[in-house]
């Protein structure tokens, strides 16, 4: 930045000292002013900084343009004395005025030059040399090839840099590795936003699923790059072009509607820096210099007119906002040694430098603006300091758009092309500053071109553009001369790809799968082949062949060409497979995998054989059985025989071993029968028969003697045979017993004789196989196992029951020892056997050792006596198991009966148990304070027996001992209220007034338990009844008060209107309602609730609300009841109460003005003792016309139909608070919420009045206020979060109400330079009280110190302040905290103290500064004006009690102190008397701008008749004795210089003093800041009254000019002359009657205020339009005044106090009008008529 350089000080006494002959001349009083007055003179020098001369001619000297008055001072000599202006006509300014303007372009010549400091050198061309191609790769897919490629050609065409664009509106096409971005929001909450769904983009016409570039091809494209010695540099848009990123993964951080970045937004511009330091890091680590962060036309989609985005912020104030975002990326970019780059289009926008960018900033420059877009120039940017880059955008190729190159292929659009013709601005050829340039390919229409065409249409423009980029030669190169040949690994004149012949290669991953091993030991390994990846032209290429080498611990076993490899007779350890390509080709990869022995030795278990084979089907010999089947043969060998048929002949049959293996047919078998049957007396007899078909066998004889005959008879006649048995198996003969005939055979046929003939039985046999299984190896291991003994307790409860299942599997197998029918099965039986030992084997491998504790039981009774011997039990060490108690004879076991726990060490369980109980019973009687009720059991009091509540658990009281219901003949029908034991002293009688309802112990149950009566009371503990003690069921009224719940009450009055039955004595109210836990009502409104819930009793003295019940039910219990006193609004005379009327409750307020109830607490579930107030402790009504208002608090039960309601912290998706509400079954939040919009599960709209009607038919609602919710405490109840969402879950069942932290930041408006303290009452806290501590995470800030002691924290300012700045408080509660970030921000004047300000070693301070705080304000809730705070009242002397001060003469003739500030001006505030002298005043701004005042801060002259006449005027405090303003805004360094001369020397005293009391600071952020205007304190405008006092001089009758006009007490109009004689500069000066009076041109302002202080001591008043203000500090305060202005617009302000007042500015704030001031005569005559009638006090 070119900057004007200050010489040396060291010569401005001196210089000042010419001035003496020019103030010689002048009549020196106590005025200055830039205008015409009177004394002290201020003197202004403005002093412009000219453009600087171009480099190397001489920078001009700079020029004063002083303002002087139209009349010069006269010359007068060194020793002439003063002399006295001449007297002021009513036309003119007097002449000379004491405050006449002196040029001051001799004296200060020379402290102002411009000096060009060297020109910077570049590492490139001496200044120039970045010559960039820029690739929009983000709207369009480009190839790693095709990149590659463009690389290739930019090198040979003279190129250094490629810059990629990888990220637009359209398209997100480079994906890292790691695409999760991380950071913090503004709540202190980390975030990570994963990017991948943002990667792709519009359609861009490549042919591929996905269009970006990976991370690996990054690597190679930067590898490549380096060898070309081109440089990458990276672009990402930020804040603006980033739509498509916002679009996927984070629009909730868009700017309004448009496709930039909320830099208004805290959290966006974080996520918007981790974005970009996500990215920079990966091209710094790999060693690139630059980064471009784009910075331009942001929120240009939104905005097409007005200045489109930029112009807009800046209208908005905010552009402020992007400049400070620009700056933080900047400076995350330098963090990791990256140069950063930006577009030019949002840097100085519209040439503002009032904003500052980092001046390492490179600017691409491109666009000069148009038409409504009016970007800061080229010049204005170079002027800032920047390096500045051309891209001039008349040179850009866009696809799918008209440019320079279209049709075009020879690239004769770039040969008028220039290094330094910038867009809007051409630099000489030596600007150090043009440090390159770069030719852009924009893929606006991204589709529009193929690669190849782009390669095929822009290979030219971009060899001429590169070689015109080149310093030297550049010039020369056109079109016409550029070379056209391709270059090796660039692009071929038809765009295609010039292929570079060489070839790398690279072997994918290789992964093995898992090995498999058989019973012989053989090793089956297997992998995948790795893929193969060529570059280079691969067009026809033939891959190498892979080698695999497999190795085993390091040893190599062997090679293959095959992905599988056999090992035989394996051994345990790592195996290896490696692949290489043939040739080393590429790196080998290699994968491996460990065979471990357990493998081995599962895999070498032999599997067991199944033995056995088949035999044919055979009949054989075989003894006869009912039903069998038979051949009946006559055997005539042991090889041959005859078998009989059913025709009764013969065939014959082969025998072997027994058998007949010849052909057998159906009509040769014969089936044997056995018949039995019973008879008398239990007989039984047998019958048999041979059959075959339909027919029977049987011998026959007949005839007698020579008659008889046998036959042989075969037919259906069931004739009996028998058989007798013959020596052999299956050998018989066949008889019919009843004719003594047998079955013969004789010569080859079968026939019937007298004697038999033995016959062979044959019976069918099928062929069968016989097939053995193997259980040796299963016996051998069961045996084993049998013989080791092994013991359930040595091994851990898992492991040991799946080794005894296994074990139980292995020995329930029953395999047929003898055979199997077939081998499938065997072979089935063998596989279940070998299953069960590999299972057992697995088992018994896997049993894992355990350690045990041992567990001592006892069984005590009541007293600790032993009823049963200790018996003890082992278990498992760390394991869960359960105890449970012994059964023990006439014993039962009380209380804990088990216990599970995990036990880790030996241990003790103790069981109690109770004898079988004998003693007397417990009578409950029944009543009503002191009246006996009858229950509905019909009695008055009932026994309770011991056997019925014996035992631990004991026996409920009600309602089986006191019943529900009753009856009284005092109150009529009763309810059961509540169980009471009595003790002896307080027993319940039949006294008058003796209620003993809250003397005892409430309690729920009773019981006998070792040998006594005890009771449970309502806080869970069994205490004994003592001798003496009375049992008591109470009861009370029953009442319909309350919906949800019975409350039950002693009494109950009339319902409203009243009966006057009070004899005059008036009547008071009982009120009910009940609170739901999120704080709600019921009835919801106070009218409903005396409507509905109230109750009126007649009123006498002392009379209390007697007692009020209210009873828990299935859907509620009662969590607490308080008790609230209040008043009837009106109608307090009446007796009796209406409809129409009203109570006023007794209420409190909290920080946030939230009111709630003041109540007393008269029970809570904390007590002994059932729900309940008492009249009796001090709930009487005072008089007639009050009441009481009863609240219960009600906590839901959870039972399976209620629903639930949740509040949960999103931020930690932690519960907040819940609550059950009670409904009727069915009922669900989808089919019952109402009043609101749509119901469904998931997110959902929760209006404020949306309800669910409960089971008491009450329409619930629903509390978002977390701060009145009853049962929430800490952070939660500090209104700090707040209600977001909510949502219904899937079954209906759960309300979900979601919070999240305030993203509020409060904002603290510092108006003096005083501390600030903080506490939490200004934090708007809800619950303030509550906080325990306040803390920030910082002690300094950028202009201040903040600290914290306790709940305060304080902000000490202790320099000026000129920017906001921000601080995160932790709020601590008990057990929590909370944080909120806050922010101190300037006001639009600031005052401060002396101390801010810097001196040199002749001041001392005098006064103690006061240790006042300011009052701590909100922006936007600002109670007191800018300018005002109480902490100035009331306040005379110094401001605060303290100022710096000097004394200078002629050993001492100068002191300095120094101060900065940022704005528009400031006043010098100061003590103004006869001992004060000169001062000087420099400010001169870092943008050049240089102002100089010379004052005389003398005051003791008196102007009479028209000239200055010394006088003692004592001294006036806090005196603006200098007033520089309508400065432009910037930061400016004051000097102020006190100096002696004895031409200064008013008095002759030989020195004179000065006195800094303050500073006043104007607009530290600017005149246009917009956020004043929440407080009306924006845009202000200053009129200074006493200038415009002094412009008004002239007034002719009836005229209006400009100006303000003042009347003295008399009531006439001073002339101008009159008034000069009141007061030092800058202020108008009023005693008691004196008045100004002005009209001014408009009141279309936010508020009009007025700058008023006492001159002395003593408090005066002033009125304004007869509106009374009243002044108590020396401290120039500001006081609104708009109020007192009527339609004529007409302003009179009077002294009507006895202290003189100082008037200083008239304020104006947020109007577009200008702030104007009239004075005519017919204003002055309407005042002074007012002035003059009788009674106004100004007589």
């Amino acid at each position: 930045m070119r900057t004007g350089m200050r010489k040396g000080s060291s010569r401005l006494v001196a210089m000042l000292l010419c001035l003496v002959m020019l103030f010689g001349m002048l009549p020196m009083s106590a005025l200055a002013d830039e205008g015409t007055g009177t004394p002290p003179v201020q003197t202004e020098a403005p002093v412009s900084t000219p453009e600087a001369a171009p480099e190397g001619s001489p920078a001009p000297t700079a020029e004063a343009s002083p303002e002087v008055s139209s009349t010069p001072a006269p010359e007068t000599g060194p020793e002439v004395s003063p002399t006295p202006a001449p007297e002021a006509s009513p036309e003119v300014s007097p002449t000379p005025t004491p405050s006449t303007e002196v040029p001051m372009d001799e004296v200060l010549d020379e402290l102002e030059t411009v000096e060009t400091p060297p020109a910077a050198v570049s590492s490139v061309e001496n200044g120039f040399g970045h010559k960039i191609l820029h690739l929009d790769c983000g709207r369009k897919y480009f190839t790693k090839e095709w990149i590659i490629a463009l690389i290739h050609e930019m090198a040979a065409a003279g190129y250094n840099e490629l810059e990629l664009d990888f990220s637009n509106n359209e398209g997100f096409r480079f994906a890292l590795d790691d695409m999760d971005v991380t950071f913090m929001t503004a709540s202190g909450v980390e975030r990570s936003i994963d990017l991948t769904p943002a990667l792709g983009g519009d359609a861009d016409g490549s042919a591929t699923d996905t269009p970006w570039l990976t991370q690996a091809d990054m690597d190679e494209i930067l590898s490549v790059a380096r060898g070309e010695d081109i440089a990458i540099v990276p672009l990402l848009n930020s804040p603006g072009h980033l739509g498509r990123i916002l679009d996927t993964v984070a629009p909730e951080y868009r700017y309004q509607n448009s496709n930039s970045l909320d830099i208004t937004s805290d959290d966006a511009k974080a996520f918007g820096i981790a974005l970009i330091q996500k990215y920079a890091a990966y091209f710094a680590d790999e060693g690139c210099e630059y980064f471009n962060m784009g910075c331009d036309e942001f929120a240009n989609d939104l905005y097409s007119s007005g200045g489109m985005g930029f112009g807009h912020l800046v209208s908005a104030g905010r552009y402020g906002d992007f400049a400070d975002y620009v700056n933080s990326l900047a400076g995350v970019l330098k963090s990791l040694d990256l140069t950063p780059r930006a577009f030019n289009d949002g840097i100085y926008y519209n040439n503002d430098t009032s904003v500052s960018f980092d001046q390492d900033i490179q600017v691409c420059y491109w666009s000069s603006g148009w038409n409504g877009y009016a970007v800061g120039s080229a010049a204005t940017i170079v002027e800032e300091g920047h390096a500045v880059i051309n891209t001039n955008g008349d040179y850009y190729y866009v696809l799918g758009k008209r440019d320079k190159f279209d049709g075009d292929k020879t690239g004769s659009g770039a040969d008028t092309f220039r290094n330094y013709t910038f867009m809007g601005t051409t630099f000489d050829e030596d600007e150090s500053l043009v440090i390159g340039s770069m030719f852009c390919i924009w893929c606006d229409y991204p589709a529009a071109e193929s690669e190849t065409e782009i390669a095929t249409n822009v290979r030219q423009a971009l060899r001429v553009m590169g070689g015109r980029m080149d310093k030297k030669n550049g010039a020369d190169l056109t079109s016409a001369t550029v070379s056209n040949e391709a270059v090796p690994g660039g692009f071929n004149a038809d765009g295609t790809i010039y292929a570079v012949l060489a070839y790398t290669y690279k072997l994918g991953e290789l992964t093995m799968g898992a090995p498999t091993v058989n019973a012989g030991g053989r090793l089956t390994l297997t992998w995948s082949e790795p893929l193969i990846t060529a570059t280079g032209d691969v067009a026809a290429l033939a891959l190498p062949a892979v080698t695999y080498t497999v190795s085993r611990d390091g040893t190599v076993l062997g090679t293959t060409t095959a992905t599988t490899y056999t090992v035989e007779n394996a051994q345990a350890g790592a195996y290896t497979v490696s692949a290489a390509l043939d040739g080393d080709a590429a790196a080998p990869v290699s994968s491996a995998v460990t065979v471990t022995q357990e493998q081995l030795d599962a895999a070498a278990i032999q599997n067991g054989t199944i033995t056995g084979g088949g035999t044919a089907d055979a009949y054989e010999l075989s003894d006869v059985s009912n039903g069998g089947q038979y051949l009946i043969v006559y055997q005539s060998d042991s090889t041959s025989g005859y078998a009989l048929k059913n025709d009764g002949n013969a065939v014959a049959v082969t025998i072997a071993d027994g058998r007949v293996v010849s052909e057998v047919t159906e009509d040769m078998l014969w089936t044997y029968t056995e018949e039995r049957t019973e008879g008398w007396f239990g007989s039984v007899s047998y019958s048999y028969y041979l059959s075959s078909g339909n027919d029977y066998l049987y011998p026959r004889r007949s005839g007698y003697g020579s008659n008889r005959r046998y036959t042989l008879n075969i037919d259906n006649s069931k004739t009996e045979i028998s058989l007798s048995s013959q020596s052999g198996t299956g050998a018989y003969q066949i008889a019919n017993t009843s004719s003594n005939s047998y079955v013969s055979y004789s010569n080859g046929s079968f026939g019937a004789a007298s004697s038999g003939t033995t016959l062979y039985f044959y019976e069918y046999t099928a062929g069968t196989e016989a097939w053995h299984v193997d259980t040796e190896a299963l016996d051998a291991k069961l045996a084993a196992l049998a013989a080791e003994g092994l013991q359930a307790d040595d091994y851990t409860s898992a492991s040991w029951s799946a080794y005894t299942a296994a074990l139980d599997a292995a020995q329930n197998l029953t395999p047929n020892t003898t055979a199997y029918p077939s081998a499938e099965t065997a072979q089935a039986a063998q596989d279940a056997i070998d299953a069960a030992l590999s299972a057992l084997n697995t088992a018994y491998a896997g049993l894992v050792r355990v350690e045990r504790v041992t567990i001592a039981i006892h069984c005590m009774d009541g007293s600790g006596n032993r009823v049963a011997a200790d018996t003890t039990v082992r278990v498992e060490k760390g394991v869960s198991q359960t105890i449970t108690a012994p059964a023990i004879a006439n014993y039962t076991a009380t209380g804990m009966t088990s216990v599970t726990q995990t036990w880790t060490a030996d241990s003790e369980v103790t069981f109690t148990y109770l004898l079988t109980p004998t003693g007397d019973p417990l009578t409950i009687e029944y009543w009503i304070t002191n009246v006996v009720v009858t229950g509905s059991n019909g009695v008055t009091s009932k026994e309770i027996t011991v056997a019925e509540a014996y035992g631990a658990e004991g026996v409920e009281v009600a309602p089986t001992y006191a019943p529900t219901t009753g009856t009284s003949s005092t109150f009529g029908d009763m309810v059961y209220w509540k169980s009471v034991r009595l003790d002896s002293a307080h027993k319940q009688t039949s006294d008058s007034g003796d209620d003993e309802t809250a003397s005892g112990t409430d309690l729920t149950k009773v019981r006998y338990y070792n040998d006594s009566w005890q009771y449970y009371t309502t806080s869970d503990e069994w205490k004994s009844f003592a001798e003496g003690d009375q049992l008591v069921a109470y009861y009370l009224q029953k009442t319909e008060v309350t919906q949800e719940i019975t409350t039950l009450t002693k009494d109950w009055g009339y319902g409203i209107p009243s009966e006057d039955t009070s004899d005059q004595n008036g009547q008071v109210a009982l009120s009910f309602a009940v609170v739901y836990p999120d704080g709600s009502l019921s009835p919801a409104t106070e009218s409903l609730i005396y409507a509905n819930c109230t109750t009126i009793f007649n009123y006498w003295s002392n009379r209390d609300i007697g007692i009020i019940a209210p009873q828990s039910n299935a859907d509620y219990d009662i969590e607490k009841i308080t008790v609230t006193r209040g008043s009837r609004h009106s109608n307090t005379s009446s007796n009796t109460w209406g409809a129409s009327d009203s109570i006023d409750w007794n209420k409190v307020t909290d920080s946030e003005g939230t009111q709630w109830y003041d109540e007393t607490t008269a029970w809570d579930d904390s007590m002994e003792t059932s729900p309940a107030v008492y009249g009796s402790d001090g709930y009487v009504w005072s008089r007639k016309n009050t009441a009481f208002l009863i609240l219960i608090y009600l906590k839901p039960r959870v039972t399976d139909t209620s629903l639930t309601v949740r509040y949960v912290d999103d931020t930690d998706t932690s519960e907040i608070y819940s609550y059950p509400v009670a409904v009727t079954n069915g009922i669900t939040f989808l089919n019952g919420l109402k009043n609101t919009g749509t119901v469904q599960s998931g997110t959902i709209t929760l209006d404020d009045g949306a309800y669910i009607t409960n089971s008491s038919g009450v329409d619930q609602t629903f509390n978002k206020n977390l701060a009145t919710i009853p049962n929430l405490a800490g952070k939660y109840a500090s209104g700090y979060y707040q209600y977001v969402s909510a949502d219904v879950s899937e079954d209906g069942k759960t309300l979900t109400l979601h919070y999240q932290p305030s993203a509020e930041v409060l904002t603290f408006v510092v108006d003096f330079g005083l501390p600030l303290n903080i506490t939490p009452n200004d934090l708007g806290l809800e619950n303030a009280d509550a906080v325990t501590g306040l803390t920030c995470n910082t002690s300094k800030g950028t202009y201040g110190i903040f600290s914290s002691s306790g709940t305060t924290v304080t902000y000490t300012p202790n320099e000026t302040i000129d920017g906001a700045e921000s601080v995160v408080l932790t709020i601590h509660y008990s057990g929590s905290t909370v944080t909120k970030q806050i922010r101190i921000l300037p006001a639009s004047v600031v005052y401060y103290e002396d101390s801010f300000a810097t001196y040199d070693s002749s001041w001392s301070g005098t006064g103690t500064l006061a240790g006042t705080a300011q009052t701590a304000e909100k922006l936007g809730a600002k109670q007191n004006l800018y300018g005002y705070d109480p902490a100035y009242t009331p306040g005379t002397g110094f401001s605060m009690g303290s100022a710096h001060t000097v004394t200078v003469n002629t050993a001492n003739d100068s002191a300095t102190a120094s101060f900065s500030f940022k704005g528009t001006g400031f006043d010098l505030i100061s003590r103004t008397d006869s001992d004060s002298g000169v001062i000087f005043i420099e400010a001169m701004g870092t943008r050049g701008t240089t102002k100089r005042l010379i004052v005389d801060n003398y005051y003791g002259y008196d102007f009479v008749n028209g000239a200055f006449v010394t006088a003692d005027k004592g001294s006036i405090e806090q005196v603006p004795v200098a007033k520089l303003v309508g400065l432009p805004y910037d930061t400016y360094d004051v000097t102020v210089t006190v100096v002696y001369h004895q031409k200064l020397d008013h008095t002759g005293d030989s020195s004179y003093s000065f006195w800094l009391d303050g500073i006043r600071v104007y607009d530290p952020m600017g005149s246009s800041y917009s956020a004043y205007a929440s407080d009306s304190e924006a845009a202000p405008q200053y009129v200074e009254l006493r200038k415009s006092l002094l412009n008004a001089a002239a007034l002719t009758s009836g005229a209006v000019v400009q100006g303000t006009t003042f009347i003295d007490g008399k009531g006439e109009t001073a002339v101008l002359a009159d008034y000069e004689s009141y007061g030092p500069n800058n202020e108008v000066y009023l005693s008691k009657g004196q008045s100004i009076t002005f009209t001014l041109g408009s009141v279309d302002f936010a508020d009009i205020q007025l700058g008023a202080s006492l001159t002395g001591s003593a408090a005066s008043t002033i009125t304004v339009n007869g509106t009374t203000i009243r002044l108590d500090s020396a401290t120039n305060l500001y006081y609104s005044i708009k109020n007192a202005i009527g339609t004529d617009k007409v302003v009179t302000i009077t002294n009507t106090g006895d202290g003189m007042v100082a008037l200083t500015n008239l304020k104006a704030t947020g109007g577009t009008a200008t702030l104007n001031l009239y004075s005519s005569q017919a204003a002055v005559g309407k005042v002074l008529a007012a002035m003059q009638t009788p009674g106004t006090g100004n007589q």
